[in-house]
């Protein structure tokens, strides 16, 4: 019987065991919002106000920037008042060009068969010698001019109908003083830039009294949205990374922090 001194010490043993050995890819990178949108307006001219400020939350829609648009103003007054003087026009072709067409057709007609009537009379005195061939050549040609005067008022009348060249005429007139308004309009609305989405205000560049060009960039939005984290990891890991693994994050200012992330591209 061997003592417990020739034994020797009581150790403990593990079995070995196929597991899975897990590596660590630490990488720092930067905070990115799903875009960075530039506000500007498409019209230039003079700030009168700017009502957003850096670091500022704004809505979708909200109104930051606002210009000078006393010119605008009066290009709209003036393109409305081209409006009704189309208008008017074409109420005035269609109520009174068209009567007065009418009455111009039939004073035409009433003379040309007075001077038909007037010509048959000197062409059965002719016949009798009572006149000379001169005066009936004078009334022949009182009848050519008598017809051709039915022939203008009656291309008058026409082109003064609903369907005829002068009113076709006034209303495109109509329809171009309708459009030049809505282009001014728009030009007027332009002077007033609204953001487009909700977002935080990451620049401002411009400040009331500034004189700015069209396009120019006055304000600068972080669009709400799920940010990203852009990493660049060494390039010995990149064969470990694929889309879909999970993360740790934490930032720099808030250690005792971190969130979750997943790797997106």
């Amino acid at each position: 019987q061997v003592g417990s001194a020739a034994r020797g010490p009581t150790v403990t043993v593990t079995h070995a065991a196929r597991r899975e050995v897990v590596q660590t890819v630490v990488s720092s990178g930067r905070v990115m919002s799903p875009a960075e949108v530039s506000l500007a307006s498409t019209v230039g001219g003079l700030v009168r106000a700017v009502h957003a400020r850096e670091g500022e939350r704004v809505a979708a829609g909200q109104l930051v920037v606002e210009l000078d648009d006393a010119e605008l103003v009066a290009q709209v007054a003036q393109a409305r008042a081209g409006v009704l003087l189309a208008a008017a026009r074409v109420t005035q072709l269609r109520a009174v060009g068209a009567r007065v067409a009418d009455a111009s057709e039939a004073q035409a007609e009433s003379n040309l068969r007075a001077a038909e009537s007037t010509w048959e009379r000197q062409r059965a005195l002719f016949r009798t010698g009572s006149i000379a061939a001169t005066e009936l050549e004078s009334a022949q040609r009182a009848v050519e001019v008598a017809r051709s005067q039915v022939q203008s008022a009656r291309v008058t009348a026409a082109g003064s109908s609903g369907g005829g060249a002068d009113a076709r005429v006034a209303v495109a007139g109509r329809v171009q003083a309708e459009a030049a308004l809505r282009v001014a309009e728009a030009r007027l609305a332009q002077a007033r830039v609204s953001s487009l989405t909700a977002g935080v205000i990451l620049r401002r560049s411009v400040e009331p009294g500034d004189v700015v060009t069209p396009g120019r960039a006055l304000l600068v939005l972080l669009c709400d949205g799920a940010t990203e984290l852009s990493v660049t990891p060494d390039e010995r890991n990149l064969a470990d990374l694929r889309v879909g693994q999970h993360a740790t994050a934490s930032a720099e200012a808030f250690p005792d922090r971190p969130f979750a992330v997943e790797v997106s591209a």
